[in-house]
């Protein structure tokens, strides 16, 4: 009896993997059929010229992008596709190419936004997920093919979380890793989920010390906090901190006793939200809102969390800090500003 009851548990587990390979399968021909036409070719003349034997000639390069409103005649793509573009135009599956052109982007998450000089295309949009996205969740990753056509695909998993907050994106979790194979100027294009909704957006490929590639992709949840801002007024204000701070020096807590937890403010710029909330040289931060600093990433991932797109003032959030024996709360006061490719090497 017993080794029936094997015999049929080990049946059920067998057919259920075969179903959900079947439904899985199922799903992805589905999502390719309807979502296909929705993804597009992004040919960009850079406005930079490279030099030859011929003297100065524009460069010409193809990536990848996706139909956000139809009605509006709106792309999403990565910043540095279009980075320097004199020139931009759209590349439909169904052979039509339309001039574009870039009315909003932001540096530290690499998204932007093209408008088409024509309405409605007549193009299906692809649906931003409202839902954020999962380790282990399967997607499928659609781009065009070198010429600008679509479309290539691949399948996999999402593999982590990788980076939380941070100071690059003003406190906003700017990737996650995922598995899928992914090619040269597949950067812009759509990670789909089984809902068949936009769950990311391939943004950087990376080497890593095994010499092996691993790809990285834009979160939905961030593409729906930047996203309005850049279509409203063309660029993303993120929060300034004017600071990084840094685990507490031991001569530090010997000249001020302090014991506990938390993060020390080496230096700060006057034009900064941490000089305008009142904290200063010397401080030690130990909690927000409450939540205490174990280590350098506690203090970008809780601040992470308060970026909400219906509170860009960020009020009622509250800096405790350790000053002269002291222990004082500070309301936060939120200073933003835009961070563009000239102040750092992003791309």
């Amino acid at each position: 009896m017993k080794i029936l009851k094997i015999l049929f548990c080990l049946f059920v587990i067998s057919f259920s993997d075969v179903d959900l390979g079947d439904f899985e399968r199922g799903r992805f021909e589905e999502i390719y059929r309807n979502s296909r036409n929705s993804i597009v070719g992004i040919k960009v003349v850079k406005s930079k010229m490279s030099t030859s034997v011929y003297g100065d000639v524009s460069q010409t390069e193809i990536g990848s992008g996706f139909v956000y409103d139809s009605e509006e005649g709106l792309i999403l793509t990565t910043a540095s596709n279009v980075r320097d573009a004199k020139h931009v135009g759209i590349l439909f599956n169904d052979g039509r190419s339309v001039e574009a052109k870039v009315i909003g982007y932001d540096v530290p998450t690499d998204l932007a936004v093209l408008e088409l000089k024509i309405k409605r295309p007549h193009i299906p949009s692809l649906k931003l997920s409202q839902n954020s996205y999962s380790v282990g969740e399967s997607l499928m990753v659609m781009s065009p093919n070198p010429e600008g056509i679509c479309c290539n695909t691949s399948k996999g998993i999402v593999s982590a979380t990788t980076l939380s907050g941070n100071k690059l994106g003003g406190g906003l979790s700017t990737f996650f890793q995922f598995d899928a194979a992914l090619n040269g100027g597949q950067q812009g294009g759509a990670l789909l989920s089984l809902r068949g909704e936009v769950i990311g957006m391939p943004t950087l490929k990376q080497r890593n010390s095994e010499n092996l590639f691993l790809n990285f992709a834009l979160p939905v949840d961030i593409i729906n906090i930047v996203l309005p801002e850049l279509i409203e007024s063309g660029r993303y204000l993120h929060v300034d901190w004017g600071l990084d701070p840094v685990a507490i020096p031991e001569e530090i807590r010997l000249k001020t006793g302090y014991l506990g937890e938390g993060l020390y403010i080496p230096g700060l710029a006057e034009t900064g939200s941490g000089w305008r909330t009142g904290l200063r040289t010397g401080d030690i931060i130990t909690a927000l809102d409450g939540k205490s600093l174990a280590v350098h990433d506690d203090f970008w991932s809780i601040f992470g969390s308060w970026i909400d797109k219906d509170n860009f003032s960020m009020k009622g959030h509250t800096v405790t800090i350790y000053r002269n024996g002291t222990f004082l709360d500070f309301d936060f006061k939120v200073v933003r500003r835009i961070i563009d490719f000239d102040e750092k090497k992003f791309f």
